[in-house]
């Protein structure tokens, strides 16, 4: 896990440390922490797309004979996953945002908020694992196939 965290972007990262302050800020029910949570959260989903650029790009296993055909494509599976996850999150949470015009104050709700934290830490923790698992699959295939070419 410690070398899928060094995969983070920045505003992941900083996205990731608002969210913790201030949701433990909420945690004590202190208001000014609302809005900052939500920075957090819109950082990362707004860097999670730029992980998606960065991490589910198709093609990366160095071999043309493998990229040439999309259904033999190893990172395929992966960047469809990381995209459906991360846009099914943005939606989520634009929800919230939707479900302020029948229910006032819904975003400020602790109940939402927890939801909102517990959900952005688990596709984030989704997301790494997938992009792990698909980073030493690919790997493996290039070290198996660089050995047979020696």
């Amino acid at each position: 896990m410690v070398n899928s965290l060094k995969r983070l972007r920045k505003f992941q990262i900083i996205g990731i440390i608002i969210q913790i302050i201030s949701f433990i800020g909420c945690c004590f029910k202190i208001d000014a922490f609302t809005h900052w949570f939500w920075i957090g959260t819109s950082l990362l989903i707004i860097d999670g797309i730029h992980f998606i650029d960065v991490w589910g790009k198709e093609g990366k296993t160095r071999y043309r004979k493998l990229d040439k055909k999309r259904d033999k494509n190893l990172t395929r599976k992966t960047s469809e996953f990381i995209f459906f996850l991360a846009i099914a999150e943005a939606m989520i949470v634009s929800l919230v945002f939707i479900a302020e015009f029948w229910s006032k104050d819904f975003y400020k709700r602790f109940y939402t908020i927890t939801g909102i934290f517990i959900m952005t830490t688990i596709c984030l923790i989704i997301t790494l694992v997938a992009v792990e698992k698909t980073f030493r699959q690919v790997d493996l295939i290039a070290t198996q196939n660089d050995k047979i070419g020696k």
